[in-house]
């Protein structure tokens, strides 16, 4: 392919927002999804410690700053914000 390279780190990179209940989750993900944000709701990454199994995943890492913003101003039950290295498997991450 012609101008393709091999991916750097950064696209490696995905951010995901945890949450301790589906109840808070579907909350903030609709919050999130209202004020515009890239989000879906995708099971908790391999290795991170969340209560209920359930993150929301951000499409744009470039967002998650505006995110944590409008979850402290909104006051969305956002228990953390993570940043996971790895290639996304888009099959995997998604449930709705």
């Amino acid at each position: 392919m012609m101008g393709a390279g091999a991916p750097d780190a950064a696209s490696n990179v995905q951010w995901y927002a945890l949450v301790d209940s589906a109840t808070e989750g579907f909350a903030a993900y609709q919050a999130l999804r209202a004020a515009g944000f890239d989000v879906r709701i995708a099971p908790a990454p391999r290795g991170v410690q969340a209560c209920c199994g359930m993150s929301i995943a951000f499409g744009d890492p470039a967002e998650v700053e505006a995110a944590r913003d409008v979850a402290a101003e909104r006051g969305l039950a956002i228990t953390e914000f993570v940043q996971v290295a790895g290639s996304r498997d888009a099959r995997r991450d998604r449930f709705c």
